[in-house]
């Protein structure tokens, strides 16, 4: 949907109260048509506040443009956040802000421009004061936040849910702990990673893929041949073919030689399908490389269980 901005009010919040200023709700258009994301006014005099991300300056604007609500159940309210832009992310951060004397977080409100009475919304936020600017406090200019701790040990989930409703639930949990625990979502700019992989032939090459790209997607969408035809499936040994990616067959074998820590741990299915066989060899359905958005090299061989006859049998080990 086209989206607009409806106000932004910072939200000061002490203890067992609800205080929030309008501090601007303008008619002023600042952007162009085109955006996913517009802001329809801004504070301080029209000053974009900006933040850096390797060197580009993105601003509140620029970092909504970037995000998109996908609706999971209307009826419930169940929405999720995603970011359109391939060359960022979403990163999760885990942050706590004293209640006493404010909060001191600037909101920005963004509404659907069709449909401003939709409950669906998003809320970024736009400055940090007081306690959210102090040392410790993980907040920075453009995180959604997306839950709220209810001091059970449980959170309150607000991703895609409009500024009141934000701001009821921050007063409606925990009306006595000292700190409120939020939990955001934060755009980031994607490291790259070099994958440096060889060929049962023995021909070598490498490719680059932003972090948290799939290891079998990566080689797929480069038209590298992934599998082995003749390779057992570890989930029906008396067929071969592979499961396209859902983790159950164990055909697409590699072996990491290096850059272990750049790559996502094993997972439960992995686990099991890469059991007994030999060190460093993994499923490359089931990895995701540049593990905690870190750049770095990784190399590895495709169907490794090609130089071993036994090994294109699940049933049999060589560990």
């Amino acid at each position: 949907p086209a989206w607009s901005f409806r106000a932004e009010r910072i939200a000061a919040l002490a203890m067992g109260s609800r205080r929030h200023s309008r501090v601007a709700s303008l008619g002023l258009c600042l952007l162009a048509a085109g955006p996913a994301w517009s802001f329809r006014g801004s504070a301080r005099n029209g000053i974009r506040r900006q933040l850096k991300m390797s060197g580009e300056k993105l601003s509140v604007e620029d970092i909504a443009d970037r995000l998109a609500i996908q609706v999971f159940d209307m009826d419930d309210g169940k929405f999720g956040l995603s970011c359109r832009d391939p060359a960022y992310g979403l990163k999760v951060v885990k942050t706590s802000v004293k209640r006493k004397p404010s909060l001191g977080i600037v909101l920005n409100e963004m509404v659907d421009a069709s449909d401003p009475s939709a409950d669906r919304a998003l809320v970024l936020v736009g400055g940090l004061e007081g306690n959210a600017a102090a040392e410790g406090v993980d907040l920075e200019v453009g995180d959604v936040i997306t839950a709220i701790a209810d001091g059970s040990g449980g959170y309150i989930s607000t991703e895609g849910r409009d500024y009141d409703f934000l701001i009821d639930t921050i007063v409606g949990v925990d009306p006595g702990a000292e700190e409120l625990t939020l939990v955001v979502n934060r755009l980031v700019e994607r490291a790259m990673v070099t994958i440096n992989y060889e060929l049962p032939n023995g021909d070598r090459s490498s490719v680059q893929a932003p972090a948290g790209s799939n290891l079998r997607g990566i080689f797929l969408q480069e038209g590298v041949r992934l599998y082995d035809e003749r390779t057992r499936r570890f989930d029906m040994p008396y067929a071969t073919g592979d499961c396209a990616g859902e983790g159950l067959c164990g055909t697409c074998l590699v072996n990491v030689w290096s850059g272990e820590d750049l790559l996502s741990p094993a997972d439960r299915n992995e686990a099991l399908i890469c059991k007994g066989r030999p060190m460093g060899w993994r499923a490359a359905c089931r990895v995701f490389v540049g593990a905690d958005n870190q750049e770095g090299t990784v190399e590895v061989r495709l169907q490794p269980q090609s130089r071993f006859d036994d090994e294109l049998e699940p049933s049999v080990k060589s560990v």
